[in-house]
């Protein structure tokens, strides 16, 4: 097959990852704008630990979205034919969709041969990937055409099944799953009632954590928020649970406090709101805080993030109330990453 000059630039631009010697996990993040010519607003929507970015941008044209690939300063669009970019692993895999809202089809874009395999679901189905896994084990939502049937799934090899608790359940969903495999979702079942569950090696565990799961580790603990009152207000705690142990999260001043990712040695990086709208970020590292805001941005709000290295993806919105898409990097031989 014959590829386009687009495709052969991003094989190259992106095989550099593959033969980059990883950075380790640093001190003080390198914060950098990831901008293309005309474009009006961008966002980056997941990193990997090599640094290598997806997102998207748009431009005072009009029309759909551009989906690109960034590594290292250059960065290079994806095929057109791509609506959409939701996951990257440190395989440089990409996550993502084709075909229209009516239609649309999961994708994994191989970047190193600049083509894509669409994953393979049950006739009359649309899909969307919600993650992928280092092993190439990618999860997501399956639904009919009218929405009458709503099922995770998850699919590696060419082969997808279809997540389905035992008990009255009325629709499923896959949300997070672990270098191990462990695949974390929720069902309502038939009277409407919410339930978190994981499933391993093909058994379905139900389970009541303090609040929606946001983050898993391949050790097994899990991360999120909670709400609470706090003499009357509704406060948002973010929280950490492993072996049974909760651990609650707030950032000093905020209402809201979320924990998104688990990084190297124990670290955690989240999200928080002090009140006034714009959200700013933290990593915690053996408890202490530290915010994590695009230099001179009005707002920063992460949207990925690698889980060993702790590399970030966002956007920012600037003073003049415009969105960039931005890449944070730990720069090697410092550690650990924490401001």
């Amino acid at each position: 097959m014959r590829r386009s000059k687009t495709e052969r630039t991003l094989i190259a631009v992106l095989s550099l990852a593959a033969i980059s010697s990883r950075p380790a996990l640093a001190g003080s993040y390198v914060f950098s704008t990831i901008t293309h010519p005309g474009e009006t607003s961008s966002a980056a929507r997941s990193v990997n630990d090599w640094g290598a970015v997806v997102g998207s941008f748009s431009t005072s044209g009009g029309g759909s979205a551009e989906n690109f690939a960034w590594y290292e300063g250059k960065s290079t669009l994806l095929p057109q034919s791509i609506t959409l970019t939701t996951s990257l692993n440190n395989r440089n895999v990409i996550g993502g969709t084709i075909g229209s809202s009516t239609d649309t089809a999961s994708v994994l874009l191989h970047v190193f041969t600049g083509d894509y395999t669409q994953i393979p679901m049950m006739s009359g189905y649309k899909s969307y990937p919600t993650a992928i896994n280092d092993l190439s084990t990618v999860i997501g939502g399956a639904s009919t055409s009218n929405l009458s049937i709503q099922t995770g799934f998850v699919s590696n090899g060419g082969s997808t099944s279809y997540l389905t608790p035992p008990g009255d359940v009325n629709d499923s969903a896959a949300n997070l799953i672990s270098d191990t495999g462990v695949v974390y979702g929720t069902y309502f079942d038939k009277s409407s009632n919410i339930h978190e569950y994981y499933v391993a090696n093909g058994t379905y565990t139900d389970f009541t954590p303090p609040g929606p799961v946001e983050a898993v580790d391949s050790a097994g603990a899990i991360a999120g928020n909670y709400p609470t009152s706090v003499s009357g207000k509704l406060v948002f705690y973010g929280y950490k649970q492993q072996n049974g142990k909760t651990t609650s999260y707030l950032y000093p001043g905020s209402n809201y406090t979320d924990i998104i990712a688990f990084v190297a040695k124990g670290a955690l990086i989240g999200r928080y709101e002090d009140g006034n709208g714009p959200y700013g970020f933290f990593v915690t590292y053996k408890g202490a805080y530290y915010p994590l805001t695009f230099p001179g941005a009005a707002s920063t709000y992460i949207s990925g993030v690698s889980p060993s290295h702790g590399n970030l993806a966002g956007y920012y919105i600037d003073t003049a109330g415009l969105r960039h898409a931005f890449v944070a990097v730990c720069p090697p031989a410092e550690t650990p990453c924490t401001k």
